[in-house]
């Protein structure tokens, strides 16, 4: 989700209504779309998506800022090094005290641009409720980034697979506790862990996660 900063000392103004049109030149942090990181590769496609792919961008005047952490990016927001974010894990403090201090806007992610991300990399749409970011007092229509996916190989021995699984599953209480100080809501980690949710995957499951889910009468 970018986020657009104007400077605490100048006058709160209104965004431009249509950033193609007024094609300014920015630059935005994210993460490198490097075949590596997810983040990067999402961003990528979520602003290609919108029809401001990175060429396009350069051809602006603006560019990317990569780095691979999303607390990162919001520091050089933070400190005025870019002039937007694209990044996740919006429920963290670094969100907050980044766009309180820049008088920062979230900008709304577009209902075509949402519809081809969900077609073409199989990304579903989520709302941000209001009043979960600063200054957003309606729904803010999102990118859904939400979960953490182990991925394996294809080729791993299913009792491998099988023991994996059943770790996350069966000990997730070890996972919740290190975050159940934390408001659930504002907790890198939602809790408590749903085995039913925790089966349900964006991808096929290893036969060995397959099997243990089974197993566990957890599948639906």
């Amino acid at each position: 989700m970018p986020a657009l900063a104007r400077s605490p000392s100048s006058p709160p103004r209104e965004l431009p209504p249509d950033l193609r049109r007024v094609r300014p030149s920015i630059t935005i942090a994210t993460a490198p779309d490097d075949g590596v990181s997810f983040i990067g590769y999402v961003a990528a496609r979520y602003m290609e998506a919108h029809g401001i792919g990175a060429e396009t961008l350069k051809s602006w005047g603006g560019g990317y800022v990569v780095d691979a952490r999303p607390e990162q990016a919001l520091a050089r927001m933070e400190h005025g090094e870019v002039d937007g974010v694209l990044q996740e894990a919006i429920m963290t403090p670094w969100w907050q005290s980044m766009m309180r201090k820049r008088g920062a806007v979230a900008l709304p992610a577009e209902a075509s641009a949402l519809e081809t991300l969900h077609e073409t990399c199989g990304l579903s749409a989520a709302s941000i409720p209001a009043g979960f970011l600063p200054g957003c007092a309606e729904p803010l229509p999102a990118l859904d980034f939400s979960d953490f996916v182990v991925l394996v190989r294809s080729d791993m021995a299913v009792d491998v697979a099988h023991l994996i699984t059943w770790c996350l599953v069966e000990t997730r209480e070890a996972i919740e506790r290190q975050y159940r100080h934390i408001p659930a809501d504002r907790s890198p980690l939602t809790y408590p862990l749903d085995p039913i949710r925790m089966s349900r995957v964006p991808i096929p499951l290893h036969p060995g996660a397959s099997e243990y889910f089974k197993q566990a009468g957890i599948s639906e």
